[in-house]
C-alpha cells in the first residue's frame, strides 16, 4: 500500500474548498481517493548524485513530512515516478532518483498529487459512490452530498447502481436513519481539511467549527484483524450520528469521546464470524488512569513521562460492543496517552517497533488527539 497524505493548504487543493455548499465533500473526496490534484507549473529539475531538486514556478504549500508526488514528463524517464519527497523551501522538493539521467530534465515535466486507487463507479447529482482499490475487501463507500453542513453515508458490500441499497449496508437503515454524517463546515467559511488515504482506507479530519480543539476525524476502510485465517469483512465506518457534536453521538468517529466504552457512529461490515449484518463496534487504547470515556489524548500520564521521560502511545483497538471480543486495530492510527501532548499538525518519528515510521498529530474532538502515520510505510 501507499500513504498519501492530502491537506487543504496543498498549492493544487485551493479549489477544493470545504464549505456549507452541496457537492464540495464529493470535489474533495474525488481529488483525493481518485484524481489527484497538480502542484503548478514546474519550473524546473535538476539532479546532484542520487539527490533530485524540484522547483516550481510558485509556493506549493507542502507540509514538511509525509508527501508522496507523482513527477511525469521527462525525457530522461529515471525522473518519473511517485517518490517520497523532502520540503527544501516554499518552492522547491527533493526526492532521490536511481542512475544518472541528464540534469536539467527536459520535455514536459509535472508534478503532482496522484489518487489514491480507489474508483467511483456510481454517481449522481450530488451523490457518489467510493470502490476501494488494490487488495481491499472492494466494498463501497456511498456518499449523499446533497446537505450543507454535512454529507450523510453508507458503507455497501455490494452496489450495481447509484440507487442500489441492497448490498448489506454498514450502518443498516435501522442502526442509523438516512445514514452517519461527514461533518463539511457549520457556516460558510472554508475549513481546513487533512485527508491520509490508502488504496484500502481513508482518514478525514476536517475543521467543522474552524476551532481546531472541535475538529472531526472520519474513517472509512479495512482494518488489519486478529480473526485467524480469512477476515472478509473487516471494514469499517466510522462517522457522526448528527452534524457537528453531541454527547455519545460518534462526533468525529476515530477519537471522539467514547474511548474504552460503547459510542454510536462506529460500525464494521459483519461480525468476526464472518456472518450476519453490520455491529456496532467500540475503539480502545492501553490506558490505565483515563477515565473509562475519555477522548482520545484528552487525559492520561504527565507528558513527558515521568518514568520513560518519553511519549506514551497506544494502538486504537476495534472490538466488537455486543461479543466482547477484541476484532482489529485502526490501521496507522496511534493514541496518546497523555493530555495533548504535541502541538496540532507536529510531526515525529518513532522509535523501537515504530521504528522508519513518521506520525502527525492531529487536535480534535473534545481538545483530544491521535497520531496518524504520514510515513509510507505500513
Amino acid at each position: 500500500m501507499t500513504v498519501r497524505t492530502y491537506r487543504s493548504t496543498d498549492s493544487g487543493a485551493s479549489a477544493l474548498t470545504l464549505n456549507n455548499t452541496a457537492g464540495n465533500l464529493i470535489a474533495v473526496l474525488d481529488a483525493v481517493l481518485k484524481n489527484g490534484y497538480s502542484l503548478g507549473t514546474v519550473s524546473s529539475i535538476t539532479r546532484s548524485g542520487s539527490t533530485v531538486t524540484v522547483t516550481l514556478s510558485a509556493a506549493h504549500g507542502l507540509a514538511d513530512k509525509g508527501n508522496m508526488i507523482t513527477i511525469s514528463g521527462c525525457t530522461q524517464t529515471e525522473y518519473n515516478g511517485e517518490f517520497a519527497i523532502t520540503v527544501i523551501s516554499t518552492t522547491a522538493f527533493t526526492y532521490a532518483v536511481s542512475g544518472t539521467p541528464a540534469t536539467p530534465a527536459t520535455g514536459l515535466p509535472a508534478a503532482a498529487k496522484a489518487g489514491s486507487g480507489w474508483t467511483k463507479p456510481y454517481s449522481g447529482t450530488n451523490l457518489a459512490a467510493y470502490k476501494q482499490g488494490t487488495g481491499s475487501n472492494g466494498f463501497y463507500l456511498y456518499v449523499d452530498d446533497t446537505g450543507t453542513t454535512a454529507a450523510r453515508g453508507f458503507g455497501y458490500e455490494t452496489m450495481s447502481s447509484i440507487s442500489d441499497t441492497s448490498g448489506n449496508a454498514f450502518p443498516t437503515a435501522a442502526q442509523v436513519a438516512g445514514g452517519l454524517y461527514l461533518s463539511k463546515s457549520n457556516g460558510a467559511t472554508n475549513r481546513a481539511w487533512i485527508v491520509v488515504a490508502t488504496e484500502k482506507d481513508f482518514y478525514f479530519w476536517v475543521d467543522y467549527t474552524g476551532t481546531v480543539t472541535a475538529a472531526n476525524i472520519s474513517f472509512f476502510g479495512d482494518f488489519p484483524s486478529y480473526v485467524a485465517g480469512s477476515d472478509i469483512y473487516n471494514t469499517a465506518f466510522l462517522a457522526g450520528t448528527i452534524a457537528g457534536f453531541a454527547a455519545g453521538n460518534g462526533a468525529e468517529g476515530v477519537g471522539a469521546s467514547g474511548m474504552n466504552s460503547y459510542l454510536t457512529g462506529n460500525y464494521v461490515a459483519r461480525s468476526y464470524t464472518n456472518t450476519g449484518t453490520s455491529i456496532a463496534i467500540q475503539k480502545s487504547n492501553d490506558a490505565a488512569f483515563a477515565p473509562s470515556n475519555s477522548t482520545s489524548g484528552s487525559n492520561g500520564e504527565t507528558y513527558p513521562s515521568p518514568v520513560t521521560g518519553g511519549l506514551l502511545i497506544s494502538p486504537v483497538y476495534i472490538n466488537e460492543f455486543s461479543a466482547f471480543v477484541r476484532r482489529g486495530v485502526m490501521p496507522g492510527c496511534l493514541s496518546p496517552l497523555h493530555n495533548k501532548p504535541l502541538t496540532h499538525l507536529d510531526t515525529f518519528d518513532g522509535t523501537g517497533d515504530y521504528s522508519g515510521k513518521t506520525f502527525l498529530a492531529l487536535t480534535c474532538y473534545n481538545s483530544g488527539q491521535l497520531f496518524l502515520e504520514v510515513s509510507n510505510t505500513r
